[in-house]
C-alpha cells in the first residue's frame, strides 16, 4: 500500500502552523493535551450535582430525587452553599418532554424530548435565599413542576 502526500506550498505550512498555535485550527490531537494532576479544575467545574427524574403519578407531574439525601423525594429542596457552582443532571422517566431551569440565575436546560433522554444545566449559586427551579414546558409547572432550591452561608 502506497500512501501519497501532496506537499504544501512553505507559506501555507506557515500559516497553518499559526493557526494550530492559536487554537484557532484543532489537527489530530496537536494541540490535545492530557490532564495531569498539576492542571487548575476547569472554572466551570461543579462543586455539588443533583440528578432529578421526571415522573407522571397521582394526575401530577413531578421531579424525584436520585442518589443522596434526595433520593425517592418527590420534587426535593436542593441545598447548596453560596459561590458553590451547581450543576442539575434531568433524566426524562414519563416520556412527556421536560426541561429545568432556575429562572433567578437566569439557567436553563434544552429539553429532554424523550423518556430515557437526559439534559443538564449547570450555574453558580451567587445569591443566598431560598428560590424557585422548574419545568418550563407549558402547563408542567401548574401539574406539579416546581421545586425549591436553598443557598444558604
Amino acid at each position: 500500500m502506497t500512501t501519497c502526500y501532496k506537499r504544501l506550498p512553505s507559506p501555507a505550512i506557515g500559516i497553518l502552523t499559526a493557526l494550530l498555535s492559536l487554537g484557532v485550527v484543532n489537527g489530530p490531537s496537536l494541540n490535545a493535551a492530557s490532564p495531569t494532576k498539576e492542571d487548575p479544575p476547569a472554572a466551570s467545574a461543579p462543586d455539588v450535582v443533583f440528578t432529578l427524574k421526571t415522573s407522571i403519578g397521582k394526575g401530577k407531574l413531578t421531579f424525584i430525587g436520585v442518589g443522596g439525601s434526595i433520593d425517592s423525594v418527590i420534587n426535593p429542596t436542593l441545598r447548596v452553599k453560596v459561590g458553590q457552582v451547581v450543576q442539575v443532571a434531568l433524566v426524562n422517566g414519563d416520556g412527556s418532554r421536560h426541561d429545568i431551569a432556575f429562572p433567578h440565575f437566569d439557567a436553563k436546560s434544552d429539553e429532554a424530548p424523550r423518556r430515557g433522554a437526559s439534559t443538564m444545566v449547570t450555574f453558580r449559586a451567587d445569591k443566598r435565599g431560598e428560590y424557585v427551579y422548574l419545568c418550563t414546558v407549558p402547563r408542567h409547572r401548574g401539574a406539579g413542576m416546581e421545586g425549591r432550591l436553598v443557598v444558604e452561608e
